[in-house]
């Protein structure tokens, strides 16, 4: 039995000094398994460090987007208003013309009036009063109250033309000052 037990002895030898080397040949890629496990790690880290960075990049270039669009909205509508000022102070130019002009008229009207009145005495009652026709009279009464009431409607005419053209010069001033505000914010941006 020795040889038996030689052999046995050899066989367990053999086992033992297999199972030594698979136990290195286990811790070895235990620790191969672990060094990979942390380098996996380390790129899981990178990886979800890039996705934030990425996430914050385009979160940044959505905020940008959104304030170019809203700048060029605002440009949009400033450019707008600012046409809009402009057609509006044109409108109230021409008006303040036109009633310029009216009130030029007028003031001839009441000028050569006037004249008339200064030259020939301004006494109309005179010639009314030495008529020897009744008929005649009454047609002259009712003519110059015609004449009076023309005069009267004619200055308050000029009267309305004057207030008028004070409140159009005071929004053509407020336009101005409103279009010089809007091109100045406009030239800032």
């Amino acid at each position: 039995m020795p040889a038996c037990w030689v052999r046995r002895l050899a066989c367990l030898v053999a086992a033992l000094f297999s199972v030594s080397l698979l136990a290195d040949e286990i811790d070895l890629r235990r620790a191969e398994l672990e060094q990979v496990q942390r380098r996996i790690q380390a790129v899981e880290q990178v990886i979800a460090r890039v996705e934030a960075e990425r996430s914050g990049a385009a979160t940044e270039l959505a905020r940008a987007e959104r304030a170019v669009s809203a700048a060029s909205r605002q440009l949009r509508e400033t450019v707008e208003l600012l046409a809009t000022t402009g057609k509006t102070l044109e409108e109230r130019e021409r008006e303040a013309g036109s009633i310029a002009g009216r009130i030029a008229e007028r003031q001839d009207e009441l000028a050569l009036w006037l004249r008339r009145q200064y030259l020939h005495g301004g006494n109309e009652v005179a010639p009314v009063l030495t008529a020897r026709d009744p008929n005649q009279l009454a047609r002259d009464l009712r003519y110059r109250e015609y004449l009076g009431r023309a005069r009267v409607e004619l200055i308050e005419h000029l009267r309305e033309d004057l207030e008028t053209q004070q409140v159009l010069l005071a929004e053509i001033e407020a336009e101005r000052q409103r279009l010089s505000v809007l091109e100045s914010e406009q030239r800032a941006r």
